[in-house]
């Protein structure tokens, strides 16, 4: 049986998704439910599918449930779980919930007092909305949720409403901004996140959000948050010891958490690499060998000071013994793992002062790899976010 051509049918079915939707206000429980749980398993459908069934007007009668404080426990577990699947890609729909009061809503599903599948539901829903969004989105879901609520979600009681809680704030220090997170509330969540590190040893899905938060922190705008992060020994020696992890995808996030900590701003790299649209966010692509690239010469004077904070930051990466760990990753059986190992090592050298070489893994100063590695680390140096369906 091919549940996603029966989807394909019932959402290509003009009758049939109008009677469905139709049907999310009959004054029948049983009804509602039969009908909120057909539009959470169409959301489920390709993107071009879940078009149609915002076309067709799905989301406000969705919304229209979650407000109703009668409606039952089902219903709304099954309505909040399409409305997390609702909002994936989709930027139309992430602003008519700004605009319908639907982050009130989402909220209210998180409150202490709702049952565990509720608050991971709205949880999981706030994270899909954030996941690349803009900053008025971000400011919005800011002014309805205060940020020690969402710290809060980070120790709720239930492991799932954790789990999507990292990933939630993930999303929210994707190229965050001041007006949304202020350095204050940063420096709160660096020390919640060097707790986390420890907390979450044997949760590697909870790691490696973490990890892209300490990334994304230090791809911010200040300075001060990327000496805060380098200087938390512990986190340090967590993603020293993380770059050895078994687990591919936790030694790539590692990698990035100390490209981002060792990065130097440079306006005229940063904006060449910005127009190159071609990049991927992932680090896919063939494993090219064939080019090679020299090493940059040191900055200029007019780009001392940055470059001095930089070159301060990557000593302190070696010291902890983070560039050594990266440097044998440059033949790391991933490809994502070795082509982001070799763009770091190459951002450190040149940062770092040519009297403190860095190790390589040939012994001259040509790094090997195609010339676009390195470009990709301005364009990739904000490590994405997580965004994730809706699938129980």
């Amino acid at each position: 049986f091919d549940l996603e051509s029966a989807r394909r049918q019932l959402v290509t079915h003009n009758n049939i998704l109008h009677s469905v939707v139709a049907a999310l206000a009959s004054p029948h429980d049983t009804l509602r439910l039969a009908a909120t749980q057909v539009l959470r398993s169409m959301t489920r459908s390709a993107r071009h599918l879940r078009t149609t069934l915002v076309d067709a007007g799905a989301t406000q009668p969705i919304l229209a449930l979650l407000s109703n404080s009668n409606e039952t426990i089902d219903v709304l577990c099954a309505a909040s779980a399409a409305v997390c699947n609702l909002v994936l890609g989709f930027s139309a729909v992430k602003q008519q919930i700004v605009d319908s009061n639907g982050i009130d809503l989402l909220s209210r599903l998180t409150r202490p007092s709702q049952p565990g599948a509720l608050r991971v539901n709205g949880v999981w829903a706030i994270k899909n909305l954030l996941y690349q969004s803009d900053h008025d989105i971000k400011r919005a879901v800011m002014t309805k949720i205060s940020f020690s609520t969402i710290m809060g979600f980070l120790d709720d009681p239930c492991q799932d409403v954790q789990e999507q809680a990292v990933s939630l704030v993930r999303n929210l220090v994707f190229q965050y901004s001041e007006s949304v997170v202020s350095e204050d509330q940063v420096h709160t969540l660096i020390d919640k996140v060097a707790g986390l590190m420890r907390t979450a040893q044997h949760r590697p899905e909870t790691l490696k959000h973490v990890l892209y938060i300490i990334s994304n922190l230090a791809a911010g705008p200040t300075e001060r948050v990327r000496q805060s992060l380098v200087m938390r020994d512990s986190i340090l020696h967590d993603v020293c010891t993380l770059l050895e992890h078994t687990d591919p995808q936790l030694r790539l996030a590692a990698v990035w958490c100390a490209q981002n900590l060792g990065w130097t701003e440079d306006k005229e790299d940063d904006n060449e690499a910005i127009m190159d649209t071609e990049v991927d966010v992932e680090g896919e692509g063939d494993d090219d060998d064939d080019g090679e690239f020299e090493v940059m010469e040191e900055p200029s004077s007019s780009s001392s000071s940055t470059a001095a904070a930089a070159a301060g930051r990557i000593s302190r990466l070696r010291e902890a013994g983070v560039v050594n760990k990266i440097a044998a990753l440059a033949h790391d059986p991933d490809l994502d793992v070795r082509k982001c190992s070799k763009s770091s090592l190459s951002l450190f050298a040149k940062a770092s002062s040519s009297s403190t070489p860095l190790p390589s893994s040939s012994s001259s100063t040509v790094v090997k790899g195609s010339t676009s590695i390195f470009i990709q680390n301005y364009v990739n140096r904000i490590t994405g976010g997580d965004e994730e369906m809706h699938s129980d």
